[in-house]
């Protein structure tokens, strides 16, 4: 994926500090993002997402805006791929962007290339999405090789009879 120009995808940078969204789609841009819109808070990049063809989302710590996304009745809109920008990469702030529905969680020092790559993986090879009683977002299991699953498991990931049963016993 380095080197490589990818003019189709569009992102939205909400970040309530200036200064840096411009500078995170600046240097997408660099890194080949074809097109970088930005929004300053909420609201706005709702309105953006309902006007203009967003490919990916590009956030900074904001849980509550991607619960409100995936239970939106807009597939394209409760679907859109999300990646989340945290200050540091603690267990705790992980695990509320993987509850909240985030495809993928970067740190703030992240260079762009990376932050590039992350971004195409989520849109060209995105997770299928799952609906449970407490959570409706991009199926978090990956495989071994740091892709998504696939709708087909693969025979010998199949648990047998006597394996659920033990597991159930737990």
């Amino acid at each position: 994926m380095a080197g490589e120009r990818h003019f189709d995808i569009t992102v939205l940078v909400l970040d309530p500090n200036r200064v840096r969204r411009a500078r995170i789609g600046r240097e997408l841009r660099r890194s080949g993002i074809g097109a970088a819109r930005e929004a300053s808070d909420p609201v706005e990049a709702i309105e953006v997402m309902r006007t203009t063809r967003i490919d990916v989302l590009v956030t900074y710590q904001r849980p509550e805006l991607v619960r409100f996304l995936r239970a939106s009745r807009t597939r394209r809109i409760s679907e859109l791929p999300v990646v989340m920008i945290g200050a540091r990469l603690r267990k705790a702030d992980v695990r509320e962007a993987l509850d909240a529905g985030v495809d993928e969680f970067v740190t703030r020092d992240t260079d762009s290339r990376s932050l590039c790559d992350s971004i195409v993986q989520v849109v060209r090879r995105g997770r299928r999405f799952v609906e449970a009683d407490d959570y409706y977002g991009p199926d978090r299991r990956r495989r071994m090789d740091g892709t998504a699953e696939t709708d087909e498991p693969e025979e010998d990931a199949l648990l047998t009879k006597e394996e659920i049963e033990a597991l159930l016993k737990r």
